[in-house]
């Protein structure tokens, strides 16, 4: 089985002026690419996480930057890890994915979560909600995006999100690598079906094989796609 490995810039607090910010972004890209890394992950904060770092800390708008991304590098798969749903429309996030995998030509990893961070939420002026409402979202987002990155036209009435014939173009292709990002067992019953990829900060890691039944029996036909799970 072959390993492949990501590479996430978690900060971008590097000690030069604003003017060197983003080329040591930049750099960084570069160098992980020819290192051999398979694809590169910003986070989806608007300033630094309190485990980290403060909030006057520098912190790029992912999808601005993983666009300028796009064009610095040539083999590199780009995404968020993840993308907090409650943050954007999600017809508006399957315009900017699906431009983001063309600016990239075929490059693009959707990562999504349902949100966790409430204090970035009551200061940004997002609604935070319950647990459940959070999920509840994402569900509904899942409903409008998978079906846009393919080129439907999604018509949803839903309790949280609406669309009328939403419609996605240009795309590069029919399949956007959509990355479910979470630990519980309800993120695991939202993967779409050709869902490749999920997310996990399972600890300990021998906790991690007991996650992914559920995943497979919900996103998967075991006679279609033989599960394994190993850690690396």
């Amino acid at each position: 089985m072959a390993i492949r490995l990501g590479f996430q810039i978690p900060n971008f607090s590097y000690g030069t002026g604003v003017e060197k910010l983003f080329p040591s972004v930049i750099a960084q890209a570069r160098e992980a690419e020819a290192a051999g890394y398979d694809s590169l992950f910003l986070m989806d904060h608007f300033y630094q996480l309190p485990m980290l770092g403060t909030p006057d800390q520098p912190m790029l708008e992912a999808y601005t930057a993983l666009g300028a991304l796009a064009t610095a590098t040539e083999r590199l798969q780009l995404g968020t890890l993840v993308t907090g749903n409650t943050y954007r429309n999600p017809a508006l996030l399957g315009k900017i994915i699906t431009t983001l995998d063309v600016v990239s030509a075929g490059r693009a990893i959707l990562g999504i979560g349902a949100g966790w961070f409430e204090l970035e939420h009551r200061q940004f002026g997002f609604e935070f909600g319950t647990f459940t409402d959070r999920f509840e979202r994402l569900e509904e987002s899942l409903q409008i995006l998978d079906p846009m990155i393919k080129g439907e036209r999604p018509t949803l009435s839903g309790k949280w999100y609406t669309t009328e014939s939403a419609v996605a173009e240009p795309r590069y292709r029919d399949r956007i690598p959509i990355l479910i990002g979470g630990g519980g067992e309800r993120r695991r019953s939202q993967s779409p079906p050709a869902t490749p990829i999920i997310s996990t900060s399972s600890r300990p890691l021998t906790n991690c094989p007991a996650k992914w039944p559920p995943s497979r029996l919900v996103a998967r036909k075991p006679a279609e796609t033989p599960p394994h799970w190993r850690p690396v």
